[in-house]
C-alpha cells in the first residue's frame, strides 16, 4: 500500500493507465473489508493521494463504481 501511495504522488499519468487497466481502486476497496487497523490507515492514505492528485478520472471512477463506501465504513 505504501508503494501505491508513493507511485500515485510521483508518476501520475503512467500510474493512471495502470489503475484503470488493473482495477487497482476496486482491489483496494475490497481490502478494506479485512478490518485491519494498519491496512485501513494505508487505504485512507491511498484515497487521500488519489484526491490530492486532483485527477477527474480517479474521482469519476470512484463515484461511478461506488468505491468510496468502504472508506466511509472504515471511519464508522
Amino acid at each position: 500500500m505504501q508503494i501505491l501511495n508513493k507511485v500515485t504522488a510521483e508518476h501520475r499519468y503512467p500510474f493512471k493507465i495502470f489503475v484503470v487497466q488493473n482495477d487497482v481502486i476496486q482491489t483496494v476497496a475490497q481490502v478494506a473489508k479485512l478490518d485491519s487497523n494498519l491496512l485501513n490507515i494505508e487505504i485512507i492514505k491511498f484515497y487521500k493521494s488519489l484526491f490530492r492528485s486532483k485527477d477527474q478520472g480517479y474521482i469519476m471512477m470512484i463515484i461511478e463504481k461506488n468505491l468510496f463506501y468502504p472508506v466511509m465504513h472504515i471511519f464508522r
